[in-house]
């Protein structure tokens, strides 16, 4: 599996390379920096199978509601249970960290 991840947060989508050969274990370390538009408590993530002859398969998702401590300033790193097609919150987890800076 070559699987990537997408990150919508209200009309914005972010979308990570691809981790060849990450298969059930796969590593993005990447950062994304969103404007989190008002009344936004939460963001949606997909993560896909790249396909080379076919469409992408969406293989989990999850719906995140923001932790209330990034609107203190707190840093929070957690796991959240992936959905797909073995049940609500049954394909794995993804490890998140987020934050919140006003502007």
């Amino acid at each position: 599996m070559d699987p990537y991840c997408c990150v919508r947060v209200g009309n914005a989508v972010f979308e990570t390379p691809k981790d060849t050969n990450g298969g059930k274990t796969p590593k993005w370390n990447r950062i994304i920096n969103s404007y989190l538009p008002f009344g936004v408590e939460s963001f949606y993530l997909q993560i896909f199978d790249e396909k080379a002859f076919t469409a992408d398969e969406c293989i989990a998702w999850a719906h995140i509601i923001l932790p209330n401590g990034i609107f203190c300033g707190e840093i929070i790193d957690d796991w959240y249970q992936l959905s797909g097609q073995q049940g609500e919150g049954k394909e794995g987890v993804i490890n998140l960290i987020t934050s919140f800076t006003p502007v």
